[in-house]
């Protein structure tokens, strides 16, 4: 156990403080990643010198990430539920969509297929369907999916049969996504991205094809969404003389900094970016007004403080936000 924490907090230092470190002067205190828009093929930024967006979530590294002098905490953005919900409205699955907006999906989809009462499943039942439908919309096989639920193939392969029954236009767009990726060698989101595949099929690698068919058109929409989001709140801030500023994005969420007495204002601005989101093709699908974008701002002192996810996660204050618009919803305030 001994060996293993040295190696953990060894690890932490040769491969982020140390390479940190030695950017840093006395004149510039600062660490200046570099973002790249065109870095990866489904148009998510990307991060070098250094690389931000593999900060380990746990540990103690995020605690040191603080706002700089006369700031006075971090936001973090992030969309809920984005590449479900990205996948309802593109394949108009109204089905997906009503259970999207009233049920817990992963619940109620383990509870049927088990054939037990909901409030029944338990956590790692649900863990396990979670995993399967988003293995689905990532591409994988019954196969691939099932090692990483930690269930059978036959357990898997009932959800995904369970999943195509009950969501048949979600099933039916995913079909219609690899044969046209297989008759065209492209692949184009709804945003107008192209990602061509005409060397992997002639490579005959077309299980990779039918991966990137389905997984690249949701993974791209949800980041030109919150692309989206960063552009108008970047603008907002500026054009309200917010001291706010946004810092960089980390995959589908961005990381901002406020002032004092700035946490209501910057939520109120990231409420009206994700209302940008209807003026995009996005807004424009069947059932935009019926199931939106929703996300999530959380305020704190330091960058472990507002993701969920690190053993530090101590939030001042959480807001949910709509492309819908309308007010946001406070979850807990202590500004």
């Amino acid at each position: 156990a001994a060996l293993l924490e040295y190696r953990a907090a060894s690890k932490l230092i040769t491969g982020f403080l140390k390479p940190y470190m030695g950017t840093l002067t006395d004149a510039d205190p600062y660490l200046h990643p570099t973002l790249k828009l065109t870095g990866t093929a489904t148009g998510r930024l990307s991060c070098a010198n250094p690389n931000l967006q593999q900060v380990p979530r746990e540990g103690p590294l995020k605690r040191a990430f603080v706002p700089r002098p006369g700031m006075d905490g971090y936001g973090i953005v992030d969309l809920e539920q984005a590449e479900l919900r990205i996948a309802a409205l593109l394949s108009e699955d109204e089905k997906l969509a009503e259970t999207l907006n009233s049920e817990d999906l992963h619940r109620t989809g383990a509870a049927q297929v088990l054939g037990k009462p909901p409030e029944e499943v338990t956590s790692n039942e649900r863990k396990a369907f979670k995993k399967v439908i988003f293995g689905l919309l990532y591409g994988g096989t019954p196969e691939g999916i099932a090692g990483k639920a930690d269930i059978s193939v036959q357990e898997t392969v009932r959800i995904i049969q369970w999943i195509g029954a009950n969501f048949k236009s979600l099933s039916t767009w995913m079909k219609h996504q690899r044969v046209l990726a297989e008759e065209s060698g492209e692949i184009e989101t709804l945003f107008g991205r192209k990602r061509s595949v005409r060397h992997l099929l002639m490579e005959g690698q077309r299980n990779k094809v039918a991966r990137l068919s389905v997984n690249t058109p949701i993974q791209s929409v949800a980041s030109d969404c919150m692309l989206i989001v960063t552009a108008t709140l970047d603008q907002l801030l500026r054009e309200d003389r917010l001291k706010a500023r946004i810092l960089f994005g980390v995959h589908d969420s961005l990381l901002a900094e406020y002032a004092e007495g700035e946490g209501q204002l910057l939520a109120h601005r990231v409420q009206r970016s994700f209302e940008a989101i209807a003026d995009s093709p996005l807004g424009q699908t069947s059932l935009f007004r019926y199931l939106p974008l929703n996300g999530t701002l959380v305020l704190g002192k330091s960058w472990a403080a507002v993701e969920s996810t690190s053993e530090g996660y101590d939030p001042q204050m959480s807001v949910t936000v709509s492309s819908l618009g309308g007010q946001y919803r406070e979850h807990a305030v202590s500004l």
